[in-house]
């Protein structure tokens, strides 16, 4: 089943907030400057084998 939330694009990477292991939000700004390495984990999707 598809969403149907919405969400408002960013226009930088920094502004952007990702739930971290813990459940708690964490802004990518915080690693400005460092090199990221991102990793879609999302296994209850339902596309994944």
């Amino acid at each position: 089943m598809l969403s149907t939330k919405t969400f408002k694009m960013s226009s930088t990477i920094s502004q952007i907030s990702i739930k971290i292991i813990n459940r708690e939000d964490q802004q990518l700004n915080k690693y400005t400057g460092m090199v990221l390495l991102i990793v879609n984990a999302a296994y209850h999707c339902g596309y994944t084998p």
